[in-house]
């Protein structure tokens, strides 16, 4: 690989907290509307003094997950906002290396503003029938590989270790939704 290569992919590195950051920022919102459906679904009263510790709990672990585990969402219009402009060819080594999950802005949004979604997530409903929603993946893989010049097999295969990142990151937000409802002497089936 080339020296050119690789101080983009050092730049990229470099900002990773700044991502990890903005990354958290777009959960919060939907975590904390998914949390209150969840006790709305459940016909769960919470105190409000509680509220804002749990919200800040499920966060917390959300963050150390994607802090240690990374891949992370990285998107090429985040690269270009930021002036880190890469080539496809560039492009398609960071998908192959496996760094990141390299995942286009409909995609991310498709997985963090489809509240169904989340909320199939977090109430543990079976995993099959969440991905049986991307049935639009095709349509999806079409105009990504009209924009970007990615072909179908590579578009699949970011789809899928995407949806299992995300599948990871809710399976850990209702584990630790309910280690907090334990510790404030709550009781939730």
């Amino acid at each position: 690989m080339s020296y050119t290569y690789h101080k983009k992919c050092q730049q990229l590195n470099d900002s990773h907290e700044k991502m990890l950051e903005e990354v958290v920022e777009n959960y919060t919102v939907f975590i904390k509307q998914t949390i209150n459906n969840f006790f709305q679904y459940k016909n769960f009263f919470v105190n409000e003094q509680d509220i804002e510790d749990i919200y800040l709990a499920v966060l917390l672990s959300i963050y150390n997950y994607i802090k240690k585990k990374s891949p992370i969402f990285l998107s090429p219009n985040w690269i270009k906002q930021r002036t880190i402009w890469i080539s496809m060819n560039e492009y398609k080594k960071l998908i192959q290396t496996r760094t990141y999950v390299v995942i286009d802005d409909t995609l991310l949004s498709l997985f963090i503003d489809t509240n169904d979604y989340t909320q199939d997530m977090l109430l543990n409903q079976d995993f099959e029938k969440c991905k049986s929603r991307l049935n639009d993946k095709e349509k999806i893989a079409l105009s990504l590989e009209n924009e970007h010049g990615m072909c179908r097999h590579d578009i699949a295969n970011i789809l899928q270790v995407s949806l299992e990142y995300v599948h990871k990151i809710m399976s850990r937000a209702k584990e630790s939704l309910y280690k907090c409802l334990k510790c404030k002497g709550y009781s939730i089936k």
